[in-house]
């Protein structure tokens, strides 16, 4: 019940999480087919994915936290899942060599950069 209660509490960050780790491990055939010509759009794509997520997670940290005050450690569970979940992403396409995609420092570094762009965001909304 209470894996039910965080699901329903969190599912816009966690409906963008699982499309984040779909998108990441769509082979790369199927990339080429939507567009031919995939090339430094992709980095936009990492940064606003993550952008996303940290907004969404962050807002629904902070929705759900009884402290106002505790601020610093909603942004740091906010940053730590978000780069988690890029590290994890940029692992498997490195992994999984079958999908024909490949772990990229640079998106690696879109990704924790729209995380951490994220969070600045909605704490500036937030004032």
């Amino acid at each position: 019940m209470h894996i039910l209660l965080l699901i329903l509490r969190f599912w816009k960050p966690l409906g963008i999480g699982l499309c984040i780790v779909i998108l990441c491990l769509i082979p790369s055939d199927n990339l080429r087919k939507i567009d031919p010509k995939i090339g430094y759009e992709d980095l936009a794509i990492h940064l606003l994915m993550f952008v996303g997520l940290s907004v969404f997670l962050y807002r629904d940290l902070r929705s759900y936290s009884k402290h106002p005050a505790d601020l610093a450690r909603i942004t740091l569970i906010t940053i730590g899942v978000c780069m988690t979940l890029a590290i994890t992403t940029e692992l498997l396409q490195f992994l999984f060599t079958g999908l024909n995609r490949s772990g990229s420092f640079a998106d690696l570094f879109f990704d924790m950069a729209g995380s951490v762009a994220g969070v600045v965001i909605i704490r500036f909304i937030k004032r």
